[in-house]
């Protein structure tokens, strides 16, 4: 695997965890799912596409209904 993948998994762990308050976690959550799209649709992992969009939309509407509390 490439680093570049790890830093994508690095960043949606950071801002879905709630280690940190941070400002810009849905934010980061996009960019990185996003990341780890381009990387699966390049490297042809379809698995991981799919389980990725999958998280991502269950991780936007846990945002959007309210329920983060700790995200």
């Amino acid at each position: 695997m490439d680093i570049y993948l790890w830093f994508f998994f690095l960043g949606v762990f950071v801002s879905g965890q709630g280690l940190y308050d941070l400002k810009g976690k849905l934010l980061l959550m996009i960019f990185s799912n996003v990341g780890i799209l381009i990387w699966a649709w390049i490297n042809s992992t379809w698995e991981l596409f799919a389980i990725t969009i999958l998280m991502m939309i269950a991780w936007i509407t846990r945002f959007f209904k309210g329920d983060n509390k700790n995200a």
